[in-house]
């Protein structure tokens, strides 16, 4: 007679959850998640290929927000989507980076965007009930001025310092910022934290540069006309803004009219961009690509400076008036 074991009563507890049980789109591969934003990237950078000429430098700025958008998945993750460029995966795709490029050759450049002489300003109270003058004020204000010391050319921008034309336009390729003969390892965090510049006493990486576009060139990001709050102000985004006010100023540098915080997302972006195609998952991802060239060849406006500021200088209402300078310089090249 055959006898049968007999096991007791194992307890099972499963977890009470919340919400719908229905599941949304489909779990991916990390090859699967580079593809679907290396393919995002080659359409918006079609898309600005397929502007006319003399639109490009105004779509500079669409470009940007594009690459902080690759990058963000890529390369920098936040609390809910960690990076998918994790060091693990950059080993299994043989995903190299690489180190910044830094001019070896510079000199000082001096801008000066604000530049105004002496004024004033008059204030009358009027009677509300009259519409009388009860009152009057009157300020002297100063000389205002708003001045840039820098250090050119600032890294990726070596060459942008003569007007382009066809036979010699700007080109922003995957070596503008980056030098793809000198490989940094897989670790993003590396990569991302190499210093960029200094912005008086305060040092500036990559990453904060990139980081800085990813999340105040969202819809949601608060304005970023004013650097200055009320003391006692509450609202932790504009505190945010201006605890962090030389990063903002910096990345509104702008070489003929472009933002240098776009410049250095745009060329991260590309740089990126460029690896990954020339990675183990090259194939996967579609096969060779033709890696863009972003040019920008035709004549710029008259009056669009070299060298130039998206920016102004709140007056100080006092007789002595303002003068404020900052002072940007890069690393030393290796």
């Amino acid at each position: 007679m055959e006898e049968h074991l007999t096991l007791p009563e194992a307890r099972v507890d499963f977890v009470e959850a919340e919400g719908s049980p229905v599941l949304l789109g489909h779990d991916m591969e990390e090859w699967q998640r580079v593809r679907v934003a290396v393919s995002d990237l080659q359409i918006a950078l079609e898309g600005f290929d397929a502007q006319p000429v003399e639109r490009r430098l105004e779509s500079m700025s669409f470009l940007a927000r594009q690459c902080s958008v690759f990058l963000r998945k890529m390369a920098i993750g936040d609390r809910w989507t960690p990076r998918v460029l994790s060091v693990e995966t950059c080993q299994v795709i043989g995903l190299d980076l690489s180190r910044l490029r830094i001019p070896a050759t510079t000199h000082r450049a001096i801008l000066t965007p604000v530049r105004t002489d002496r004024g004033g300003m008059a204030i009358t109270k009027l009677n509300e009930e009259t519409g009388e003058p009860e009152a009057h004020s009157e300020f002297a204000i100063g000389p205002q001025r708003l001045v840039f010391d820098i250090q050119w050319p600032l890294p990726g921008l070596a060459g942008w310092g003569n007007t382009p034309t066809r036979e010699s336009p700007w080109r922003m390729e995957p070596d503008g910022l980056f030098d793809t003969e000198a490989p940094l390892g897989h670790d993003c965090d590396r990569w991302l934290g190499q210093q960029l510049v200094r912005f008086d006493d305060q040092h500036f990486s990559l990453g904060q540069i990139i980081r800085m576009v990813v999340n105040t060139e969202g819809a949601h990001a608060p304005p970023l006309d004013r650097l200055m709050i009320s003391k006692g102000t509450k609202d932790e985004a504009r505190r945010k803004i201006v605890d962090n006010y030389k990063m903002h100023i910096l990345g509104r540098i702008t070489v003929f009219g472009v933002r240098y915080d776009h410049l250095v997302t745009i060329l991260s972006g590309l740089h990126l961009y460029y690896q990954l195609n020339r990675s183990g998952i090259s194939e996967q991802l579609g096969g060779p690509r033709s890696i863009p060239v972003v040019r920008i060849e035709h004549d710029l406006p008259a009056d669009l400076e070299w060298l130039g500021f998206d920016g102004g200088l709140a007056t100080a209402i006092r007789p002595e008036g303002q003068t404020i300078v900052h002072k940007v310089r890069v690393p030393k090249a290796r």
